[in-house]
C-alpha cells in the first residue's frame, strides 16, 4: 500500500461571538482510529464573522472582527499535533487579521510528496486589475506578492507549474469557487484554463470555499461537492451574469464547511493512491 500521509482541508469557520465548530470537527478527525492523522492543514478563509453584512443591517465589527491567525493556528495544533503545518488562505471576512497580508498563505509550497497552492479572495474575485480598481477594493490581499487579479496570478501559477520536473500532485485551495453561482468570482475562467493545462501534466485537486449555498439552501441547484476530471460544469466568466460550460481536467471539490461541521481529509500513498473522505459532525 505504500507509506501514507494525509492533508486536512476545511473552510468557513465563521467564528462568531466566541462560537465555532472547529474544535468539534478536529476532534472528530483526531479520534477516528481509521484516519491517517494529518501533518498538514490547508484552510480556505472566512475564519471569523457571522450574522448579516452591514449592507443588510448587520454590525461591521461582527462581520469582520479583529482576530489573530497565530491564535487560530495554535487552536488547530493544540487538538491535532504541535508539529502540524497550518496554511490559511485569505477570505472575504478576514480583513482584520492582526498579521495583515503577510500572515496568509498564497502561491506554492512543496510538501514533499505533493504541492499545495493558495489562491486568495481577490485573485479569483477579479479577472483584471481594472475591475478591482473600479470597486476600490482595499482588502489586505491586494498586496499579495503573487498578484491581485486572476490574469496575473494564474499566469504566475502556470509559470511555476510548467517549470516543475516531476509529476507530484498539486492541491489548490481557493476561497472563491470556479463554478458559476453567486457571480462574484470573475476570474474563474482564467483560472480554470490554467488549472486544466496543469492537469494535463499532473493530478490537480481544486478545493473551493465560500460558496456553500447547497448546505444552507438545498433548492439552490447543483452543489458541486465533487466534479471528476472529464466532467463539465458552468464556469463563471469575467462579466457578472455570464458563464460557460467547460470540461474540467482536474478534480474539483467542496473544501468542507466548518460552520456546518464538515471537513475533508485527503489520504495518499507514495504509490500514487489518493483517497478523499468527508468528515461530518451531523
Amino acid at each position: 500500500m505504500g507509506n501514507k500521509r494525509s492533508l486536512l482541508v476545511a473552510a468557513d469557520i465563521h467564528k462568531h461571538k466566541g462560537m465555532s465548530r472547529l474544535a468539534e470537527v478536529l476532534h472528530l478527525v483526531r479520534d477516528d482510529q481509521d484516519a491517517v492523522q494529518p501533518d498538514t492543514v490547508l484552510m480556505g478563509g472566512d475564519y471569523v464573522g457571522g450574522g448579516r453584512p452591514p449592507r443588510m443591517g448587520g454590525v461591521l465589527e461582527e462581520w469582520v472582527p479583529v482576530f489573530s491567525l497565530e491564535d487560530l493556528k495554535k487552536d488547530i495544533r493544540d487538538i491535532l499535533d504541535s508539529d502540524v503545518s497550518v496554511y490559511l488562505t485569505y477570505g472575504s471576512h478576514d480583513m482584520n487579521a492582526v498579521e495583515g497580508c503577510k500572515g496568509f498563505f498564497s502561491g506554492p509550497e512543496d510538501r514533499g510528496d505533493y504541492y499545495i497552492y493558495g489562491i486568495s479572495f481577490c485573485q479569483m474575485r477579479f479577472a483584471y486589475s481594472t475591475q478591482l480598481e473600479a470597486v476600490h477594493y482595499d482588502g489586505p490581499d491586494i498586496a499579495d506578492p503573487f498578484g491581485k487579479c486572476a490574469v496575473q496570478t494564474a499566469e504566475n501559477f502556470s509559470s511555476w507549474e510548467e517549470k516543475l520536473d516531476d509529476r507530484k500532485p498539486v492541491f489548490v485551495m481557493s476561497h472563491l469557487p470556479v463554478h458559476a453561482q453567486r457571480h462574484d468570482n470573475l476570474g474563474a475562467e482564467i483560472w480554470c484554463d490554467a488549472l486544466n493545462r496543469a492537469a494535463k501534466r499532473r493530478p490537480v485537486y481544486v478545493f473551493f470555499a465560500h460558496n456553500h449555498h447547497s448546505e444552507e439552501r438545498p433548492d439552490s441547484g447543483p452543489n458541486y461537492h465533487l466534479v471528476q476530471p472529464g466532467e463539465t460544469m458552468p464556469v463563471q466568466l469575467s462579466t457578472r451574469d455570464a458563464s460557460v460550460n467547460k470540461q474540467i481536467l482536474f478534480t474539483y471539490l467542496n473544501a468542507g464547511y466548518i460552520t456546518k461541521g464538515c471537513a475533508v481529509l485527503i489520504t495518499f500513498s507514495d504509490n500514487g493512491e489518493v483517497k478523499v473522505r468527508k468528515f461530518s459532525i451531523d
